[in-house]
């Protein structure tokens, strides 16, 4: 895999979004424009998740620019709104408000994490607005008009308990959360390892701010544990997992999807031995071969896209095309667009096609485990 290039900095990466913000959200077909519909992304622009919200928002944009390229819809020029929910509840919901207000918006992209996602979802229900999650939270399943690009939490788990006794040999489990929403899956996964597995031999709800990570990582430690399973935050994740290693540096540290963040290295202060193991909600866009999306990400940042970035890329074209298929009747509306996303044949996406089953779960959407490597981000890929 490429190595990345070193990450911007926070005030490189606004100076570089600000002139992306400027710039049109596309690039218009030379055609007569018959008015205008409205995406809309939410996600974390500021606060602990920032490099995650940038790089939706790029591959949001770049949806929309390479949509218009080939003919866009139907002569409605497409604009895109995009506002920040710090990956929180209250964030969330207010955002989906300031979205559903405009008539002109008729679908949604984003809400990465499911306390977001969830506390939004009934605001875009009220207003029939469609809405294309990355959120893994179970109950966002089989909503209406509620489509996931990722997996779910239960697949989440699933996932987990075949691969933690493959690759680890484990039967006794530790996990910690400091985040409720984000650890639900670590949750399902308890309840499947005492049936299948093993004991879970340590398991609480740390505090998400702790001024001192020692005396926790002591209490899980001293439980024994083959393996360690984290939902939280990266702002805790990566503290936790430095003490632990401290204590106990060959024990493996799993951290659920909300910690897949490049900054859980520095955090951690990660080195070329680590034991750490991050969960994404997908592969990452380079070693999917997606040429294109990702020669485009490193002209326009300098580094290469993240793994949630390429669910936003394919969220955005199973919008647009719903948004094309209602266009030649007039302006597309939330409801024509709801309707078409219902009737959507296999979209394309960066590793084969996108569909849907009746419920709104992506087909084959499987998570992905990489092993922290150093500064490298995401890391060696693992066999899940």
């Amino acid at each position: 895999m490429t190595p990345l290039l070193a990450p911007l900095s926070r005030r490189a990466l606004f100076s570089v979004l600000a002139g992306m913000a400027a710039a049109p959200a596309c690039r218009l077909i030379e055609t007569p424009l018959n008015g205008t519909v409205k995406i809309g992304l939410v996600a974390p622009f500021s606060g602990r998740d920032y490099q995650v919200g940038y790089n939706l928002l790029f591959a949001v944009k770049q949806a929309i620019k390479e949509f218009n390229l080939k003919g866009g819809v139907g002569g409605w020029r497409v604009e895109l709104l995009a506002h920040d929910d710090r990956n929180e509840s209250a964030g969330g919901i207010q955002q989906a408000r300031k979205l559903t207000i405009d008539p002109d918006v008729v679908a949604v992209v984003g809400h990465p994490a499911s306390a977001s996602a969830t506390s939004a979802a009934p605001e875009y229900r009220r207003a029939g607005v469609p809405f294309l999650t990355l959120a893994s939270a179970d109950s966002l399943t089989g909503q209406q008009a509620v489509y996931r690009l990722g997996p779910s939490d239960t697949m989440l788990a699933g996932a987990l308990l075949d691969f933690l006794p493959r690759k680890f040999n484990a039967v006794k489990l530790a996990i910690a959360i400091t985040d409720s929403a984000a650890g639900r899956p670590a949750e399902e996964l308890a309840t499947l390892w005492w049936t299948a597995a093993g004991p879970v031999v340590f398991g609480d709800t740390l505090p998400p701010e702790i001024p001192d990570y020692l005396p926790h990582a002591n209490r899980i430690v001293s439980a024994a544990p083959d393996v360690i399973v984290y939902g939280g935050g990266v702002e805790a994740g990566g503290p936790l997992y430095a003490e632990i290693r401290r204590v106990a540096p060959g024990v493996p540290f799993v951290a659920l999807p909300a910690a897949a963040n490049p900054n859980f290295a520095r955090l951690a202060g990660a080195s070329p031995t680590d034991f750490a193991y991050l969960t994404m909600p997908a592969a990452d866009p380079v070693e999917l071969g997606a040429a294109s999306f990702v020669q485009a990400f490193r002209a326009a940042w300098g580094l290469d896209p993240l793994p949630q970035a390429g669910l936003a890329y394919e969220a955005t074209t199973v919008a647009l095309r719903a948004i094309a298929a209602v266009a030649a009747g007039g302006k597309p509306t939330r409801e024509a667009v709801t309707r078409a996303l219902a009737a959507l044949g296999p979209a394309p996406g960066l590793a084969g096609e996108i569909v849907f089953d009746e419920r709104g779960q992506r087909l084959g959407a499987q998570p992905v485990v990489y092993r922290l490597v150093g500064s490298r981000f995401p890391g060696e890929r693992q066999s899940v």
